[in-house]
């Protein structure tokens, strides 16, 4: 197989992948009412369902940006050979094979972290905040605190 052959393939499964799972969205979300079934009356009161539904289908909609930003990242990445870029970047830094293979994904969960931090805080304090279900920070928020402090350790100890 050639590298093309193998790229092509990368490519088609990315694309596949997220047309898939934008199939199975799209259905549950038809699938949506804003009148509660009468199995959920005992379960439920209208208010608090007519609150979840509203925040399912917010969460739909917002969801379809979220992974749409995603799907053109990665797809950007694989076309224009941006993990090969970040692999030349891990092995300047690096040189034992171990620590470069840390490094590389390292730097890939930290860059996507940083890029869909934008996108957590709006899910949070916007989405979350009007719908009056926001009662804990959110655990993405959380994890980039916790990069953020691995940073600032590693600058003290050099």
């Amino acid at each position: 197989m050639t590298p093309q052959v193998i790229l092509i393939t990368i490519i088609s499964l990315v694309v596949f992948g997220f047309v898939f799972e934008q199939i199975l969205e799209y259905l549950n979300y038809r699938k949506l009412s804003p009148v509660q079934p009468p199995e959920a009356e005992n379960i439920y009161d209208n208010e608090k369902y007519l609150n979840q539904y509203n925040y399912q289908i917010t969460n739909y909609k917002f969801g379809l940006y979220e992974s749409s930003f995603g799907f053109i990242l990665s797809f950007l990445m694989l076309v224009f050979y941006g993990f090969a870029f970040v692999d030349s970047i891990t092995r300047e830094l690096v040189t034992d094979e171990r620590l470069v293979i840390l490094v590389f994904f390292g730097l890939l969960f930290f860059t996507f972290d940083l890029i869909s931090l934008p996108f957590n805080i709006y899910d949070t304090f916007v989405i979350e905040a009007n719908l009056a279900s926001i009662k804990e920070k959110s655990k993405s928020n959380v994890r980039m605190l916790q990069w953020l402090e691995l940073l600032r350790n590693l600058g003290r100890n050099n």
